[in-house]
């Protein structure tokens, strides 16, 4: 029986039913920090539809893709995105505190209807960009 489970760095704790047997464990402890992969669990990477624009978020925070956290994410309250080159926008709304976000002398055609969702938001830059369409909620 293992005692500690230092050498794993993500647990996967897939179940059919509501309850995880966690017989045979014993007193094993977990260290902290560990991530916890959940079925249905959406990564960072996913919830962006265009891999461009998961690394320009990544790279905006010094990070790869795959190592971006939900602290960073709930933390941001700027994004400067300006000059790069994205053509797509679908998954920003996970930035609930953002507050200012430039998205200048960029590609973008349209800006999904997500964007409703980042409430906090005070300052909006979208020029220089082929837009076509933005939401009407956004008020122009």
């Amino acid at each position: 029986m293992f005692t500690s489970f230092d050498f794993i760095q993500t647990y996967s704790l897939k179940a059919k039913e509501s309850l995880v047997d966690a017989q045979g464990v014993g007193n094993a402890t977990i260290p902290t920090g560990v991530k916890f992969a959940t079925e249905g669990q959406v990564t960072f990477a996913q919830q962006f539809p265009n891999a461009h624009t998961a690394d320009v978020m990544a790279s905006y925070f010094g990070k790869s893709v795959s190592d971006v956290i939900d602290q960073n994410i709930l933390e941001t309250e700027y994004l400067y995105l300006s000059d790069n080159m994205l053509i797509d926008i679908t998954g920003i709304d996970i930035f609930t505190n953002l507050q200012k976000l430039y998205l200048d002398s960029n590609q973008l055609a349209s800006i999904p209807n997500s964007i409703d969702n980042l409430s906090n938001v005070q300052t909006l830059s979208l020029g220089y960009n082929q837009l076509t369409s933005i939401p009407q909620s956004i008020g122009f």
